[in-house]
């Protein structure tokens, strides 16, 4: 005879597994159960829910006829320029100081097959539409993004886990607003899916926030490649943002049927525009832009305010 009983601080009853010793070739077990009832606890959520709402972070209303769009000047904050994401050897630490199946140290690829792995990303679209409108790119909608024309000019503000970029970037806000639109470029990979790559998020002058998740695949988009979504295994049925290819400036829409292809590498790569809904009740302080997640690089472009 052996019993069992699992310490009173777990949250439900359980049955634990008995150590017996090895002293027949067969064992009766009873169990007996006493008190009331307990329901069953719930099975987490697999693969983790995405973030609520998809539609206004990726296909927000055009502005209003009424309203002020202001973008912001971001050369003070850029640290790096988008065409320098995927450098060889330039992500080198934080790692493991053991074996492990850790991302090239030119931040893509994977450890078989693909250690030499790259992407070329190649700007020169961006900037030339830039140069050719007087220093910004107006989406379909409207929205204007500042950016920088032709050359080396850095042109993005990197965050990352890695130790080339800060963890996080804070940009003072003023005013009020109804919707932060926002021109973002980064990388992710097979293992950080269904998760916060990282976030924005702007914080109000009383302390409360708005967040808008890049989570791996709603909101958060590799720049060297389209996700492969055919409904099935790769099922993504929310809304698509839009992609603007940074080699040609083309600003591409569609639904999730028109990213049925496999490996979808984009030549040069492509940026991803987001937006954040802000409470227009509220006066706005900062604006935060964070990498949550280990071997990713998240970038933004560009930012406007909707007034």
């Amino acid at each position: 005879t052996a019993t069992a009983a699992l310490p009173e601080w777990l949250d439900a009853p359980r049955i634990a597994p008995l150590a017996l010793p090895a002293a027949s070739e067969s064992f009766d077990i009873v169990v007996r159960w006493s008190g009331a009832p307990v329901a069953p606890t719930p099975a987490p959520e697999f693969p983790p829910a995405p973030p609520a709402d998809i539609a206004a972070f990726v296909a927000p209303p055009p502005p209003a006829a009424d309203a002020r769009l202001e973008p912001f000047d971001l050369a003070p904050v850029f640290n790096d320029r988008v065409t320098a994401l995927f450098a060889p050897g330039k992500y080198r630490s934080p790692r493991s100081p053991f074996v492990s199946l850790a991302i090239p140290a030119q931040g893509i690829g994977a450890w078989a097959g693909h250690v030499n792995a790259t992407a070329e990303i190649d700007d020169t679209g961006l900037r030339a539409a830039s140069a050719a409108n007087g220093g910004r790119l107006v989406l379909p909608s409207g929205v204007p993004f500042l950016t920088p024309g032709p050359g080396e000019t850095p042109n993005i503000v990197f965050t990352s886990q890695w130790d080339n970029y800060p963890r996080e970037v804070s940009l003072p806000l003023t005013g009020r607003a109804r919707r932060l639109h926002l021109l973002m470029a980064g990388s992710t990979h097979w293992m950080q899916s269904r998760l916060d790559n990282g976030e924005v998020v702007a914080t109000y002058a009383d302390g409360t926030t708005a967040r808008l998740p890049l989570h791996n695949p709603t909101t958060w988009w590799p720049i060297d490649q389209d996700y492969f979504i055919d409904g099935l295994a790769f099922a993504r049925p929310e809304p698509v943002p839009l992609r603007i290819d940074l080699k040609t400036a083309r600003i591409r829409a569609g639904t999730a049927a028109d990213f049925n292809r496999p490996r979808a590498t984009i030549p040069g790569g492509a940026a991803t525009v987001l937006a954040l809904p802000l409470d227009p009740s509220k006066e706005l302080r900062t604006l935060t832009v964070r990498t949550l997640a280990n071997e990713v690089v998240i970038g933004l472009l560009a930012a406007t305010l909707e007034r």
